[in-house]
């Protein structure tokens, strides 16, 4: 697949690839693509769900310790995972 894309965004692309951030245009629009999925996937209504089985562990003292570090890295890997499975 070949794309073409405007000058200002195809510098912006060469930007991340030059300063490291990505392998190649490639990989970065892949990711663009991967977290746009994921963005589209994204349902208010099973937010909701899940916010109020939150609020009901709280009331019912069902509370864990929050790692936010563990938190984050547990999100990469998963996006690192998708990613994977698309390739």
């Amino acid at each position: 697949m070949t794309i073409q894309l405007p000058p200002e965004i195809e510098q912006y692309v060469a930007e991340k690839v030059t300063q490291g951030e990505y392998a190649s245009a490639s990989e970065f629009v892949t990711e663009c693509v991967v977290r746009q999925r994921m963005e589209d996937g994204f349902d208010i209504a099973q937010l909701r769900q899940l916010v109020a089985e939150a609020d009901d562990d709280v009331v019912h003292g069902r509370l864990s310790p929050f790692d936010p570090q563990a938190t984050v890295a547990a999100a990469f890997a998963q996006l690192d995972a998708e990613r994977d499975q698309g390739e």
